[in-house]
């Protein structure tokens, strides 16, 4: 069968901006919807929200510091890196600077404070959420260890209302406090920074007085030990008359020289060696003489070589000429011979110098060895005394350092205790805020409308990507890779009004030439019977995966209109089980009238089963009630007899079959048929389904002519392919009825 060609589908990497601004448009109502609730949830929450107001002090800390003497090697400072600074933003938020403030205000007769039942509320928790991503966290289990339950619930919640931040890159720190009314907030925020500063000097102050108190114990014990130091390097000299000097001892310097010398000869002694034993090889190859030459590098050798190699060519060249007994030939050989003697007497010259060369190192290397070791007898002689010397007083020196250095300190951490100063200053008070911090309700609004509008578009994407149906032509040709040969609309109860009494739905496109819906069945009949130009369908079946999709209307009208345009065409209800078409036509005729089964069998003639549209002179089938086998009825060989029959009697057989997944009936019939045409309901029928009626068919599957998309909801279309196929029914509409 020639089918129009599939449609490949094109894998598109980059993202479709306009499919997703369709995709959105789409959803609309659920995104204003998701919105709308989450905006009212808000609202609600704002109006009975208890406002929150939030004082503000500022502290700097002043890393200069205020010492009259250097004391920072001891009482070092606050330094002026971050951690530093945000270890004293971790100090005022300190369950102990909270404890002191409470205890200053009284804040634990304060029923903000008291642990009632307010802060488990559900606004309190509410509240929590919207609340300042600074805020401090509860204590820790580990920072309120060692306090009583009640201290522990209070520090926290004084703590639950601080917030303490570092104020860029800068040494302000901001304690931000945020309260019920705006003067408690501002009490609150300047109290905490009050106990901060003393706290600071506290500190200070106990770390000089124990720093004052250690050093002078360590100094009692250093001045013992720097004297008995001293005493025994002076009696350890007199025990071994060891003098002190200035330099090194000289025997050490000379051992020194010694041994450096002692290196080079040992290193000029293994070169010479080498060399000899290279030259030893040599001699006992063959050919020794070059191999000699390139290591010797003589300039008289090379100059004998060249001499050498002149006289061979001379002598090659005579004794081609004269042969080997001529004069001249052997005095050019004797010649030859004296300067291979020459050298070889020059070669020996060499070598014999490169030996004497090498005994001459080796009795260096010798010498120096005895020397070396002669020296160093005297050396280890003064070893023993000098080191033990050199550790005596390095003792001593070690312990008189020590003591001179934690003397000093000690002087300067005593003048250092009577002057103290806090190492920050408040540099802005808190004042009672004019106006509430929370809750702000522009910014939650705000907050809630980007917040929701973003759950409102996931939830639309969500439902777009959960939505498994068939919205356009395209979807159709890339999934099935079949083609779509209509796109049907769907047809609304209003349209079937006329004007004196209802249009029957099976004939609609035949009462109303010019809807959008007869220009769809135009378009299906003349798709259908293009599918196959060499041999057009006269046999086709209409059928679909489930029940409800309308294939019953669909082969109806495609019928009535094929007949109202001339042809002559039969419309057969072959969905035996369940006969809607027979139903429409025949009313409560229906189960009184014979249908297909009765002809098949012989219990009526065509003339008594077979009904005329005086309309359209259509001719129609119907289908028998309560039959037992339908498949068998179908794929008997009267059935098959009568589909020849009828297909050479027609121009066009129209067979309204069963669903193919429930029953097989559809299947057992598509075998006798010219094409199948497959009705997929618009946005309604799941892809897999309709892939499984496919593969259902089974050698049918070929046979398939295209699908037609029924049921469409012209306008929702255009929101999924608004130049695709079909959609010129909504864009123009004067060319349509005014009914439609």
């Amino acid at each position: 069968m020639l089918m129009k060609a599939d449609v490949r589908r094109v894998e598109d990497e980059e993202i479709d901006l306009r499919e997703i601004g369709r995709a959105l448009l789409r959803r609309w109502r659920l995104i204003v919807g998701t919105i709308a609730v989450g905006l009212a949830l808000v609202t609600l929450y704002l109006l009975v929200a208890t406002p929150l107001y939030t004082a503000s002090t500022s502290i700097l800390i002043d890393t200069r510091g205020k010492n009259i003497v250097d004391a920072e090697a001891v009482l070092a400072g606050i330094s002026a890196d971050s951690a530093a600074i945000d270890s004293q933003v971790e100090l005022i938020k300190s369950p102990t600077t909270a404890l002191r403030v409470a205890d200053k205000l009284h804040l634990d007769r304060d029923p903000d404070f008291g642990g009632g039942d307010e802060g488990g509320s559900i606004l309190s928790s509410l509240t929590g959420l919207f609340a300042s991503e600074t805020e401090a966290p509860a204590p820790a289990a580990a920072q309120t260890q060692g306090l009583s339950s009640e201290r522990a619930a209070l520090a926290q919640a004084v703590l639950g209302g601080l917030s303490v931040q570092r104020q860029g890159r800068t040494y302000v720190l901001s304690i931000v406090y945020t309260a019920k009314t705006p003067e408690k907030a501002a009490r609150i925020a300047n109290a905490f920074a009050n106990e901060y500063l003393i706290d600071q000097l506290e500190a200070r102050f106990q770390a000089t007085k124990l720093a004052t108190d250690w050093l002078n114990d360590r100094l009692t014990t250093l001045r013992t030990s720097v004297q008995a130091a001293e005493n025994a390097v002076e009696l350890y000299k007199q025990q071994n008359n060891l003098v002190s000097a200035g330099g090194e001892d000289i025997y050490e310097q000379q051992l020194a020289q010694l041994n450096q010398q002692l290196v080079l000869a040992r290193a000029e002694a293994a070169e010479k060696k080498a060399r000899v034993e290279s030259i030893d090889l040599l001699l006992q190859r063959k050919d020794s003489v070059e191999a000699l030459q390139s290591v010797l590098r003589s300039d008289v050798i090379g100059q004998l070589r060249t001499q050498q190699s002149v006289i061979a060519g001379r002598e090659a060249e005579l004794t081609t000429r004269y042969g080997n007994r001529h004069p001249q030939v052997i005095n050019i050989r004797a010649q030859r011979a004296d300067i291979d003697r020459q050298i070889n007497l020059e070669i020996n010259r060499i070598v014999a110098n490169i030996r004497n060369d090498y005994e001459v190192a080796v009795t260096r290397e010798q010498s120096l060895q005895k020397s070396l070791d002669e020296l160093q007898n005297g050396v280890e002689r003064n070893k023993a005394a000098g080191i033990r010397l050199r550790e005596l007083e390095r003792e001593a020196n070690a312990n008189r350092a020590l003591y001179e250095a934690f003397l000093g300190r000690f002087k300067e951490v005593s003048q250092q205790e009577s002057l103290q100063a806090p190492e920050a200053r408040i540099i802005a008070e808190a004042a009672p805020p004019g106006s509430p911090s929370f809750p702000n309700k522009s910014l939650i609004l705000a907050i809630a409308l980007v917040g929701f509008a973003g759950v409102g578009v996931g939830l639309a994407f969500l439902m777009e990507y959960l939505d498994d149906s068939f919205k356009t032509a395209t979807q159709v040709e890339e999934y099935l890779k079949l083609p779509t040969l209509a796109t049907v609309p769907m047809i609304s109860p209003a349209q079937l009004k006329g004007d004196n009494r209802p249009i029957p739905v099976e004939k609609f496109a035949v009462h109303k030439p010019l809807s959008t819906y007869a220009e769809a069945i135009r378009a299906l009949k003349m798709e259908v019977l293009l599918s196959n130009i060499d041999q057009p369908p006269r046999v086709i079946m209409v059928t679909s995966a489930v029940p409800g999709e309308g294939k019953t209307t669909l082969s109806s009208n495609l019928a009535s209109f094929a007949a109202h345009t001339g042809m002559k065409v039969l419309l057969m209800d072959a969905d035996l089980r369940s006969p809607a078409l027979t139903s429409r036509w025949l009313g409560e005729e229906a189960k009184k009238h014979p249908g297909l089964v009765e002809f098949l069998v012989g219990e009526v003639s065509r003339e008594q089963v077979l009904l005329k549209d005086p309309g359209t002179n259509l001719h129609f089938l119907p289908a028998s009630h309560k039959v037992q086998n339908t498949a068998e009825v179908l794929e008997s060989a009267k059935m098959r007899d009568w589909l020849r029959i009828a297909r050479d009697q027609y121009d066009l057989v129209i067979i309204d079959s069963s669903p193919v997944i429930p029953v097989v009936d559809s299947r057992v019939l598509a075998k006798d048929v010219d094409s199948v045409l497959l009705t997929i309901e618009w946005d309604e029928t799941p892809r897999e389904l309709v892939q499984t009626a496919i593969k259902n068919l089974g050698p049918s599957t070929n046979k398939i002519a295209g699908v037609a998309l029924n049921k469409v909801n012209v306008r929702k279309m255009s929101s999924y392919a608004p130049y695709g196929y079909g959609a010129a029914y909504g864009k123009y509409p004067q060319y349509y009825g005014k009914d439609d």
